[in-house]
């Protein structure tokens, strides 16, 4: 392919402190002066957007108004994008030098229609080396990741899917194909939709190890339990778009129900809840659209969905302060002893009761009261989570519904 221009899109949402060296980079490709960079700001609340405008004037920014999750910007950029290779690279990812270029010649192959590269953490382990799920649920898993580099994946290969935070695709694809979807909100699974959109139309995604970066994975979504609940909301749009609703019925919900029983981290049952309550929105307008399902099938995985939604919901209220017991009791031999010698062991008791027992429960007892402050404290933080957590579902819920009852409009049209 002789592209004449590459264009790189760079979602920004907060990344003030990544997006400069992210830029310069850019600016040292080998290729830099066939390289449109676009920024698509999507509502960020820091300085980001700023520093681009101010220190990197040959940068085109553009900024969203309002925020639209990752797929959103992405669309933006490659809509306004000029090259007939369009790239996407995560705002916290620094290219090797010869990247682009490699990137751009490993794409010059006409039946390849998405490929991607070699991520590494800053300590040099493996981050992403191609792509593929764990059927039946469609759970994510990177090749390498956590392993030390030397060489294991440097074979190029055809792989299920490519991580959004640096790929490329043929301006001819993109316009066949389209953009991602916006549904995937707010981030998790919009590439791994689009990697399979692309093959089903016929080309190949494709794994080319020569085109190396570095990914600080400074994720946007900071709350453990924020990145949880889209994760798992992306994976269940994903698996009712690409997984035929008698299989789900069949395989994905009997797995989800084990794994909900088995699951015993605090934030998992709520963030299963989110994404089972986000399907049972979209469920409709998705199954209709993708696998033509009549209104019996469409009910069968809402109520299956219902279903996993009650268990999640138990699994989370299953949480149960553990108060502590009481402190042991001292048990002595009563021995048939002389009036006297009883006296004196009263007395001896006495002093010792006061002066060891009566400091040794004292201690335990506050020993205990702390632990049961600390436990409500915990408790405290744990609910403050939980309540932010809820008002960002409910701001997605709204995005869901919206976004589906678009959807049925356009169906209807």
């Amino acid at each position: 392919m002789n592209a004449n221009r590459v264009s790189v899109i760079v979602p920004l949402w907060n990344g003030a402190a990544f997006i400069g060296d992210c830029l310069k980079h850019l600016a040292a490709q080998t290729i830099a002066e066939q390289i449109e960079i676009l920024v698509v700001d999507d509502a960020s609340t820091d300085e980001g957007a700023a520093l681009v405008e101010t220190s990197f004037p040959h940068v085109r920014l553009l900024r969203r108004p309002v925020n639209g999750g990752f797929a959103a910007a992405c669309n933006t950029g490659l809509q306004a994008a000029s090259g007939d290779v369009l790239v996407l690279l995560n705002q916290d990812v620094l290219l090797a030098p010869d990247a682009i270029e490699r990137l751009v010649a490993a794409l010059n192959v006409p039946e390849r229609g998405v490929v991607g590269g070699k991520l590494r953490y800053p300590d040099g382990r493996l981050q992403h080396a191609g792509g593929y799920l764990l059927w039946p649920q469609a759970f994510g898993m990177h090749d390498g990741v956590g392993e030390p580099d030397e060489g294991q994946y440097d074979t190029p290969r055809e792989v299920e899917f490519l991580t959004g935070a640096l790929l490329a695709v043929r301006r001819n694809v993109f316009e066949r194909v389209g953009g991602l979807d916006e549904g995937f909100y707010p981030a998790y699974y919009e590439d791994v939709d689009w990697c399979f959109r692309i093959r089903a139309a016929g080309y190949r995604v494709w794994y080319a190890p020569d085109v190396v970066g570095t990914h600080q994975e400074g994720s946007a979504l900071r709350r453990a339990s924020h990145r949880e609940i889209a994760y798992h909301r992306g994976r269940w749009r994903f698996l009712l778009k690409h997984m035929p609703p008698a299989r789900l019925l069949a395989e994905t919900m009997p797995a989800e129900m084990a794994d909900a029983q088995l699951w015993q981290n605090q934030h998992t049952p709520y963030a299963l809840q989110q994404a089972w309550l986000a399907a049972m929105v979209q469920a409709a307008t998705l199954l209709r659209r993708q696998w033509q399902a009549d209104e019996q099938t469409v009910f069968d995985v809402v109520r299956a969905l219902q279903l996993l939604a009650n268990q999640a919901w138990q699994a989370e209220q299953s949480f149960r302060f553990m108060l502590p017991q009481e402190p042991p009791r001292l048990a002595l031999p009563r021995p048939e002893w002389s009036p006297s010698r009883w006296k004196r062991l009263r007395q001896r008791l006495r002093w010792w009761i006061y002066t060891h027992l009566w400091r040794y429960e004292h201690e335990q007892l506050i020993s205990q009261q702390n632990a049961i402050n600390a436990e409500l404290q915990q408790a405290v933080k744990w609910m403050q989570v939980e309540l932010a957590s809820v008002r960002q579902a409910l701001s997605w819920l709204a995005h869901d519904i919206a976004y589906s009852a678009q959807g049925e409009e356009e169906s209807h049209e």
